[in-house]
Order: C-alpha cells, then sequence, then structure tokens
C-alpha cells in the first residue's frame, strides 16, 4: 500500500491494474471462466481477510499505546475509556480543559476538543481524533502512521500538563480525621476541614452534595479565608479555587465517611407486608451505641409507633427495670 501511495506517473491507475492483475493471476486480454471466476473470488476473499488483520492489528497497536499514556490498568476499551475521562475530569483545570484558550496548540487543541465528552472509544481513536490531527480516520491510511498518530497524542498531553497558565493549588487539612486512603476520609462523629489556596491568591468554591462547585447553577458556597467546614455523616465535598478572570483550578473531591454510621438502623424505603426485618451492626463502644439507640427511636417516632412523650416515659422505665436487675 505504501508503494501505491507514493507511485507518481501520468497513468495512476496502471500500477492499481497491474497489481490486481498478479493479484488475481489473470493474464491480459484472458477470457473470464467460471473456474476462473471462483478462483477471483477466493483471492478477492483472502486478500479482504488479509486488509482486515492488517486493520485490526494496527488499531490493536493505537490502543495498546494510548492506555500506556494514560495509564490505563488493561487494554480494555472500557479501562481504556475510563482511564481517559479520569485525566480529563479530574486533572485538568478549566483553562486546560478550554479548547480556545490561547496556549493550546497543533497537538494538544485536537486532543481537548475531541476527548471532551467521550462516549465511544474507538470512534474517537480510530475516526474523529485522527481525522482532526489531518491524518483521516484510521481506516483510510495507506501508510503505517501509528508513530506519527501517538506522537501527537504524548505532545498533546504533555502540552497540557506543562503549558497551561497556573492556577493556585488547594491545600486541604482535617481535624479529626482517623484515617485517609486517597480522597477517602474517615472520622468518628464530627470532621472539620480547612481549604486554602496555597499561593494564598482566588476564591474557593465547594458543594457539600456531590456537584460540581464550577457550576454557578449548583448549590455552591464560597469558603470564607480561615472558615473552617463541619461535616456530619456520610458526605460528597468538592472544592476548587477560582482565579479573579474565572478560570477554575483541579476539583479536589472528599469522601468524607462516618465510621460511626454503619451504627445506624434504617428501615427499607419500601414497606413489606408483615414482619418488618432489619439488620444492623452490633455497637462496640459509646459512640457507637449512641448512634444505634437514637436511630432506633428516631425510626420508631416516624413510623408512628410511638410519640416522644410515650418514648421518655417508655425509655425511663426500661432503664429503672435494668437498674434493678
Amino acid at each position: 500500500m505504501t508503494a501505491l501511495h507514493q507511485t507518481k506517473t501520468k497513468r495512476p491507475l496502471n500500477p492499481i491494474k497491474h497489481f490486481l492483475l498478479d493479484l488475481l493471476d489473470i493474464i491480459p486480454g484472458e477470457k473470464i471462466t467460471a473456474k476462473k471466476l471462483a478462483q477471483i473470488d477466493s483471492r478477492l476473499s483472502s486478500f479482504k481477510d488479509t486488509a482486515q488483520g492488517i486493520l485490526e492489528a494496527v488499531q490493536n497497536d493505537i490502543l495498546k499505546q494510548v492506555a500506556e499514556i494514560y495509564a490505563s490498568p488493561s487494554v480494555l476499551d472500557v479501562d481504556i475509556q475510563e482511564a481517559i475521562k479520569t485525566w480529563f475530569k479530574d486533572s485538568l483545570t478549566s483553562i486546560q480543559k478550554d479548547a480556545l484558550s490561547p496556549f493550546h496548540n497543533n497537538d494538544s487543541k485536537p486532543l481537548i476538543l475531541k476527548l471532551d465528552k467521550l462516549v465511544n472509544i474507538r470512534d474517537t481513536l480510530f475516526n474523529a481524533l485522527p481525522d482532526a490531527y489531518g491524518l483521516n480516520a484510521v481506516q483510510n491510511w495507506s501508510a503505517d502512521l501509528v508513530s506519527d498518530y501517538i506522537n501527537k497524542i504524548k505532545r498533546g498531553k504533555e502540552h497540557i500538563e506543562k503549558n497551561a497558565p497556573k492556577i493556585g493549588r488547594l491545600k486541604v487539612t482535617y481535624e479529626n480525621a482517623e484515617s485517609q486512603k486517597g480522597n477517602q476520609v474517615y472520622y468518628k462523629g464530627e470532621l472539620k476541614i480547612t481549604g486554602i489556596a496555597e499561593d494564598g491568591k482566588g476564591a474557593i468554591y465547594f458543594t457539600d452534595n456531590g456537584a460540581d462547585p464550577t457550576d454557578k447553577a449548583s448549590e455552591r458556597q464560597k469558603l470564607k479565608p480561615g472558615q473552617i467546614l463541619t461535616v456530619k455523616g456520610n458526605r460528597t465535598l468538592k472544592l476548587v479555587v477560582v482565579d479573579d478572570k474565572g478560570n477554575y483550578g483541579k476539583i479536589e473531591t472528599i469522601q468524607a465517611i462516618d465510621e460511626l454510621q454503619k451504627y445506624k438502623i434504617k428501615r427499607a424505603r419500601q414497606r413489606v407486608l408483615g414482619d418488618e426485618v432489619i439488620n444492623f451492626i452490633f455497637p462496640k463502644d459509646k459512640e457507637g451505641a449512641k448512634i444505634t439507640v437514637c436511630s432506633l427511636f428516631e425510626e420508631l417516632t416516624e413510623a408512628g409507633t410511638v410519640d416522644t412523650a410515650e418514648l421518655e416515659e417508655m425509655t425511663s422505665k426500661i432503664l429503672s427495670e435494668i437498674a434493678h436487675d
């Protein structure tokens, strides 16, 4: 294919014609019989299978190299797509994601344009992205362009990561945290969070319901200098720094997990006929016991089994009986 692509002649179809005659074992001027037609059909099918095999090999090579670039755990389509989405969503600032930002070049801009709202990894990598780079869809290549294509992706990714205008990083500290694994912070009862921009510049917005803090339509709040966020229960917080030009930095996500919540008694949302069975984890300390007892009382009053006054009277009697025992 490379030879054909590079051939220059006054009769450009001649090389193709002679190639096909050789491939199909046809002598110019030869009469085509039924037997010859069967032979031609067989050889064309074989050629089609070979060509298809070459295309699949090229596509697999692209997937393998892209998986390495984005640190995908495997070469499976779903893993590569998720790795690229994670890089785009969690690693880039609003400036880096903006294809119109003046820092972008011919390698980085197509990458941002085609990886935004990624839906089908194969369509993007084999059609949309190479076409955006001026290489045409992979299936239309007449020469091996894998190295050129992959280098454009590498250079584009590196340019995005190293040359974008900087926004002060967010520094987060915790009070009363028991442990931390990645962005998961474990605590008991109450967690206090403080966030500041490392360079002291820009404002900080946050949400505590998992919403995007860069979205002005979300229920975001502005974090005042020195303000401490007090968290109770299991919450997903997202914080982001925004500069005076309205450019957002990288969103920091915090999964605040109250380890005492596992002792909470919860009824199923869907009610059942007959006896209702509820499973819960038996508490090992006073803090856990308080959660279990309080949640039981809440469920009893919400269900209308007892009211507050009856609950107080019942609790007093139970404590009295336990004391006598």
